[in-house]
């Protein structure tokens, strides 16, 4: 049985990925956001009940939901602009780096299929970090129940708030779509790695400026951290005000599958990258 053309271009994407950093950074950067959320929560739980922001809240789920928003919101505000543009990079730095554009485009397969293949990709790497923050939340939580008194009480199952942790990742990945296709542009149409790499930092510098302006709601860079929610003592709060949420989702999926779309057609164009 023939296998399509593009299933071919994932296989090999995926082969060429295996000898790169890209795999490793799927489990370390959020590993390091996780490690510093845990860090920090077992710091607040070694202060006085008075000085923590949980002497109003119940614990259980609401503990769930803190830990949660935590570690996310310090994903989306700060590592996941860089991750991308990172990933991106390396995904196409082999390429690049062997100069191999030119005998990939003489392949029987459609361009399309060979550059859609690197967008997928890039948006699998990114999914796939979820995944692994998923267990990594679990696991914390499980460390935190045998080291903090207050967790004691807490059954994983019964207390554990999937819903809000599903569409909180949901959410951060529709918000990521935006930057996807823009990476996965610069990274093919670029061919050094420090530029591409650069422009994702100059990107996440600026999103900082701009994540309490409502310019935020359009610079992508800024999009993953207006949708992340954050949990007070007085319930679950966005960085962005929650009416915009929706239309941030929406400007993110509609923009990322359009300039997707052009990005591959445009690429496809050129006889050499």
């Amino acid at each position: 049985m023939n296998t399509h053309p593009f299933l071919s271009a994932m296989r090999a994407e995926f082969l060429k990925l295996k000898r790169t950093l890209a795999l490793w950074l799927i489990v370390i950067m959020p590993s390091v956001a996780t490690l510093i959320v845990v860090l920090q929560f077992v710091r607040l739980y070694e202060l006085p009940p008075e000085e923590t922001i949980w002497y109003q809240a119940p614990p259980q789920v609401e503990v769930w939901r803190y830990l949660i928003s935590e570690i996310t919101s310090f994903w989306a505000l700060l590592l996941l602009p860089l991750f991308i543009p990172l990933q991106a990079a390396l995904i196409n730095g082999v390429e690049h780096g062997a100069n191999t554009w030119k005998q990939l485009f003489a392949l029987p397969a459609a361009r399309w299929t060979i550059l859609g293949s690197k967008y997928f990709m890039l948006l699998l790497t990114v999914i796939a970090v979820f995944m692994v923050m998923v267990i990594e939340i679990i696991l914390c939580g499980l460390l935190l129940i045998a080291r903090i008194a207050d967790f004691q009480s807490v059954v994983l199952m019964d207390a554990f708030p999937l819903d809000f942790l599903m569409m909180t990742f949901f959410s951060q990945i529709a918000a990521s779509l935006f930057l996807i296709a823009i990476h996965g542009w610069l990274s093919i149409r670029l061919r050094s790695f420090t530029a591409a790499i650069g422009a994702g930092i100059a990107g996440t510098v600026l999103s900082y400026f701009f994540n309490q302006n409502p310019i935020g709601q359009y610079f992508p860079y800024s999009i993953p951290g207006l949708v992340t929610s954050y949990v007070t003592d007085s319930g679950i709060r966005y960085y962005a005000q929650p009416e915009v949420v929706p239309s941030v989702i929406v400007y993110s999926l509609i923009f990322g599958v359009v300039l997707t779309i052009i990005g591959i057609f445009s690429l496809a164009r050129r006889d050499i990258l």
